[in-house]
């Protein structure tokens, strides 16, 4: 799960490991929080990416990030459900919620305003 990790780092480390099945769960929120761009890491890694985490987050003054709810954060959600379709993803999207009240309630809110976005809404 790479959150400050460079698009260049984590090619290379694809490209020294040669044996058994390896793959990217992209959280699109820890990459915000890192001050990285989760779109920018899905298209240099598509072909890598097994699992996507739905889940928001924001920067914030002190270059710290704070997980908030999904659709109130700074991941630009249409844009990476498309680049998800066009690049042919086939994984798992998966709900999580590692702050917040209402875990449960906000991940079963993502998983709706995930589908919202999805069919265009």
């Amino acid at each position: 799960t790479p959150s400050s990790d460079s698009v260049e780092g984590l090619s290379g480390l694809f490209e020294r490991i040669t044996d058994g099945p390896i793959g990217l769960n992209l959280d699109p929120a820890g990459l915000i929080m890192s001050n990285c761009d989760p779109v920018v890491t899905y298209r240099a890694m598509y072909d890598r990416v097994l699992s996507v985490q739905i889940r928001d987050g924001l920067r914030d003054v002190d270059g710290q990030g704070v997980e908030v709810p999904v659709g109130r954060g700074e991941v630009v959600w249409d844009e990476l459900l498309a680049l998800l379709e066009e690049g042919t993803f086939r994984g798992w999207l998966v709900a999580t919620r590692s702050s917040g009240d209402d875990r449960p309630g906000d991940m079963g809110r993502a998983i709706r305003y995930i589908r919202r976005v999805a069919a265009g809404e």
